[in-house]
């Protein structure tokens, strides 16, 4: 019986002393990381039977356990999965936020803001040095702006490819413990031991792991983990698959295990994020700034490539944009416009040149007709190459350059024709006198038209048409009609000259001054020429050699023509009532411009869509039909082959990686072209530089520069904010089920202390029992 009662004393000292030795062990753990708080299993010895008696033996300490939920220890691997991939994708935002600068106010909107803030103080004095230098730095700094976010974006999906390494890395090392842990586990518990530490430790690595991939495991009956991923075997018993990335046909990062034929889809953790970033986001944003980009170079370069600089127009000029050999025939001239690898599309249009002369100030304008489908290369340089005083070249590497012959001047400008009446039909010195009718005119072969010269007549002219000298004779147009009197040896013998003046025929006399005279004496072709009700009406010269004079830039919506007549007949700022009509097309009067009594001859008058009218003392005659037109242009690049080019552009480049400021405006800010009219003063071209804010760009269907830059960054900012918010929700469940997992394995040192207590005193108790069954026995022994 004594024995007995030592072997329950013993065992009942051994358990407290177990059960101290584990609360000293989970205080000395209570911080460290993953550790899952132990304890003692006891259970009740076996009874034995003595004299009848079932006799209680005590107390076995059976195994010491870890404190884990397993539910709650896989739904945290889980969580962590959805934590690791909503934290990395928020840090990739926050990154990209950090990129575009917005939030600290240095921007693409703070940068177009200098710009168009440049822009404006410009086109008050488009002509002061400072302003003009100014405009160009912050035009260079938006430029810079963009490139800046181009290249940090680039980087970003560069750095992608170094984080999705690094974290392929990291997951080929945890897995490599993991499996490790495995083969120590597998080898102490079918012995009879809990490998508790080695447990925990791998739990840590499968937290660490779950936040990069999103995993699941299962536990085979040597205690060892199969670790899955989207549902392919990443760690099996002794054995860690690698983890590799490759790009596929794409160019896109994608993650492979070792001996796998496909790509593994990762949903979850961090790694998921990296390479969802590495597809879409980076280069989703360059795609986006690349677009804003080219939008605004079309836009900006529409505005200052038809303009004119201070200096007047260009006497050289090279493309930034090379033309291509697209079919590789070793020629560039047999490529059509729209396949000669140009970065700005072409529409079909054309191009209107002007050639000015230095010396006389004179300008002729040419028109281009551009089919970019059909005009090929050498096409459009042979049209260049055909207009008096310009030659083009296409340099061995494709740039096409314009050069003006010496005493010439190109640009590109609509500016409008400031000496509109060049024949003297309004207001000259020359006897006129112009019909009735517009062409086409109803001819008969053998028609004839007589004049009188003076009028009244010393000598008289008639002058027979032939179907011969036209195209068609029943239709006969007045420059046509003006060619064939022209041609008449008798005609011009007698000092007489015919133009064509918006369909009209006009006749007049070489000379000038107040003796020119002539009349229409009659003839078969008068009264279809509009002349039968002006036979025999005299047409007298004038002294006062005057004019009209144009100025201005036209601001019309479409093309135009405007042909001025005067109301009646009268001397300009003299004849009280006196005004000049200005007809539309079609036929519509669109001014009425008093030049009578009161006016002040070179006075500018406000005609129509910025066309301003200045006239100098001179005689106007109804009677006579004076008249003149003028052609105004809204658009003098409609097939916006400049741009396409890059002739005469504010900025080169067509992306966002390669805008810059045009090197000639660098060097030289006087080389701006905000002028349109010619006049130094004029800010027509930095008005419409204006309107490129709220406009919408062809490029971005409609939508402003603007807004489509706001719609990207408030895209970005609110994917940000929504990513935020997820994050905080994940993270309130994350912790929420870290606290469940802390109630179940976390060290309590309060509990642990009370524990010590208790088993402290039971170790006491133990310790009694034995002393007095100790004791017991000696008296036993003395007495036997």
């Amino acid at each position: 019986m004594g024995s007995m009662g030592i072997s329950t004393g013993l065992k009942a000292l051994l358990a407290a002393q177990y059960s101290l030795d584990t609360v000293g062990n989970n205080l000395a753990n209570s911080n460290t990381p993953g550790y899952s708080r132990q304890r003692v299993d006891l259970a009740q010895s076996l009874s034995i039977s003595r004299r009848g008696l079932l006799m209680g033996t005590g107390v076995d300490a059976l195994q010491i356990n870890r404190a884990v939920d397993e539910v709650i220890e896989r739904r945290l691997l889980s969580q962590r999965g959805i934590q690791g991939r909503l934290l990395q994708r928020w840090e990739n935002g926050r990154e990209l936020e950090l990129v575009f600068g917005e939030l600290e106010g240095v921007g693409i909107s703070a940068a177009l803001d200098d710009f168009f803030s440049s822009t404006s103080a410009l086109s008050v004095d488009p002509t002061d040095a400072i302003l003009r230098t100014g405009f160009v730095q912050d035009a260079s700094s938006l430029a810079s702006r963009f490139n800046e976010i181009s290249s940090s974006l680039t980087d970003l999906g560069g750095s992608s490819e170094s984080q999705a390494k690094a974290l392929v890395a990291q997951v080929n090392g945890l897995t490599g413990q993991i499996a490790d842990l495995n083969v120590q586990i597998a080898k102490l518990e079918p012995a009879g031991n809990q490998a508790n530490g080695l447990r925990d430790q791998r739990q840590v690595l499968m937290g660490e792991l779950a936040e990069i991939v999103e995993v699941q495991t299962v536990e085979d009956d040597l205690g060892q983990y199969r670790v899955y991923v989207e549902g392919n075997l990443l760690v099996g018993g002794d054995r860690a698959l690698k983890l590799d990335l490759e790009r596929n046909s794409d160019g896109q990062l994608e993650a492979r295990l070792e001996g796998a034929s496909k790509a593994l889809k990762v949903s979850g953790g961090r790694l998921s994020a990296v390479l969802n970033s590495d597809a879409s986001s980076t280069d989703g944003l360059n795609s986006e700034l690349d677009e804003l980009a080219k939008a605004f170079i079309f836009e900006a370069n529409q505005v200052h490539s038809t303009g004119i600089s201070p200096s007047g127009g260009f006497s050289l000029l090279r493309a930034s944009n090379p033309l291509v050999d697209s079919d590789g025939s070793g020629l560039v001239g047999d490529e059509r416009l729209i396949e000669a690898g140009l970065p700005f599309d072409l529409t079909e249009g054309s191009l209107r040149i002007n050639m000015v002369d230095e010396t006389t100030g004179a300008v002729v304008s040419h028109e281009i007709k551009i089919d970019p489908e059909q005009t090929t290369v050498e096409d459009f340089q042979t049209a260049l190459d055909g207009i008096p005083g310009l030659s083009s070249t296409i340099d061995e590497d494709g740039y096409l350059t314009l050069q003006a012959d010496a005493g010439q001047r190109f640009d590109f400008s609509n500016r409008i024709d400031a000496n509109p009446d060049k024949a003297g039909t309004f207001g000259g010195g020359q006897a006129s006198l112009g019909g009735e009718l517009d062409g086409p005119f109803a001819l008969l072969d053998g028609q004839t038209l007589d004049f009188a010269v003076p009028a009244g007549g010393a000598t008289n002219v008639s002058v027979a048409f032939s179907s011969a000298d036209f195209e068609n004779l029943s239709a006969a147009t007045a420059e046509e009609v003006a060619a064939a009197l022209n041609a008449d040896a008798g005609f011009s013998a007698a000092g007489l000259t015919a133009v064509d003046v918006d369909g009209h025929l006009h006749v007049q006399t070489a000379g000038s001054g107040s003796p020119q005279s002539f009349e229409v004496a009659g003839g078969s072709a008068s009264t279809g020429l509009g002349f039968s009700g002006l036979i025999g009406q005299a047409a007298q010269g004038s002294d006062l050699n005057g004019g009209v004079e144009l100025s201005g830039s036209y601001t019309g919506d479409g093309d135009a023509q405007f042909t001025f007549v005067p109301s009646g007949d009268g001397t300009v700022g003299t004849t009280p009532d006196l005004q000049v009509l200005v007809y539309d097309e079609q036929g519509g009067l669109v001014a009425t411009l008093d030049v009578g009594e009161g006016y002040q001859p070179g006075t500018k008058l406000d005609v129509v869509d910025g066309i301003e009218a200045s006239f100098s003392l001179a005689e106007l005659s109804a009677t006579d039909n004076d008249r003149f037109t003028v052609d105004a242009t809204s658009d003098s690049d409609s097939s916006d082959v400049l741009v396409a080019l890059g002739l005469n552009g504010l900025y080169t480049g067509s992306d966002a990686a390669s805008m810059a400021v045009d090197e000639r405006l660098l060097e030289d800010p006087d080389q701006l072209a905000f002028s349109y009219s010619g006049a130094s003063g004029d800010n027509a071209g930095l008005l419409a530089m204006l309107d490129v804010q709220d406009r919408g760009a062809d490029l971005l269907e409609g939508v402003s520069i603007g807004d489509r830059y706001g719609e990207m960054i408030s895209g970005l900012g609110f994917e940000v904010a929504g990513l935020e918010g997820s994050l905080d929700s994940s993270n309130t469940v994350l912790t929420a089920l870290q606290a469940r997992r802390d109630s179940v394995s976390a060290v309590n040192v309060d509990e642990e202390l009370v524990d010590m207590v208790r088993f402290q005193q039971a170790y006491a108790a133990a310790s009694q029992y034995l002393s007095i069954v100790s004791r017991l026995e000696d008296d036993l022994l003395r007495i036997l």
